[in-house]
């Protein structure tokens, strides 16, 4: 999870969300899964697929959520 949202949820227009390591095929399913499991907007961007900057910032000022295999 990353941008305003983890600064003030209160006042955050949206959710962000980043993902790495998912197939191309099921991004969309996912997607949608959170989509409907939350009442926010939730914008989903793919780490895979972003450019070096923002993956820096995603990486180094947002917070796991989740991390399969640990």
């Amino acid at each position: 999870m990353f941008g305003s949202c983890l600064e003030d949820i209160n006042s955050a227009q949206d959710i962000d969300i980043a993902v790495s390591g998912v197939e191309p095929g099921k991004f969309f399913k996912y997607y949608g899964k959170i989509s409907m499991a939350v009442e926010d907007e939730v914008d989903i961007v793919d780490l895979d697929d972003v450019r070096n900057h923002l993956h820096e910032r995603i990486l180094s000022k947002g917070k796991m959520l989740y991390e399969q295999g640990v």
